[in-house]
């Protein structure tokens, strides 16, 4: 619990910019909601959390993914989409992100970079939290993010998150993603 309110002070001040009152979200990967629910709590906005199964600890609108590569919404139906350490958990990474394009205006992404204490600790993170859900590590750099973006044909950036203290094990991509 206390690792998960960390994480998500992390990613809120990345996604602070994008975040205006009232902007209607699309949080997909949600996991047990706790990441949503602290966006709901600091944020005054409208949020969705979807995912290929409901295992939410928090009170937040959800609905289920029933195929793992197409979101069940209208197009432009959110401002903003967002993947928080989702992506590298599934095979299907540019479709979902084609997907979320396809729903929302903007898509943020905050993603680890794969190296050895990222694969150890998510891991065991979701082996704790959810041991059956499938947990591929497909990890990407920022070279092969740059790869998979311009493939995809979008305006996008892509940035290190700077480590929050010395020793900190691992390494964050944030990256904002439009349609062109």
């Amino acid at each position: 619990m206390l690792l998960t309110k960390y994480r998500a002070k992390m990613i809120a001040k990345l996604y602070k910019p994008y975040l205006a009152s009232g902007v209607d979200v699309l949080d997909i990967g949600c996991g047990n909601g706790e990441v949503s629910d602290y966006f709901l709590n600091k944020f005054e906005i409208k949020l969705v959390g979807t995912d290929i199964d409901q295992y939410l600890k928090k009170k937040i609108e959800f609905k289920k993914m029933t195929d793992l590569e197409k979101l069940p919404f209208p197009d432009k139906q959110f401002k903003v989409a967002m993947f928080n350490d989702v992506l590298h958990h599934t095979e299907c990474i540019e479709k979902l992100i084609a997907e979320s394009l396809r729903v929302a205006e903007t898509v943020l992404i905050f993603e680890m970079q794969g190296n050895f204490w990222a694969r150890l600790i998510d891991k065991g993170i979701n082996w704790f939290h959810r041991p059956q859900m499938p947990v591929p590590l497909n990890f990407k750099n920022k070279k092969q993010w740059n790869e998979l973006l311009t493939k995809l044909n979008c305006n996008y950036k892509v940035e290190a998150v700077k480590k929050p203290f010395i020793g900190y094990p691992l390494e964050h991509l944030f990256i904002v993603v439009n349609s062109k």
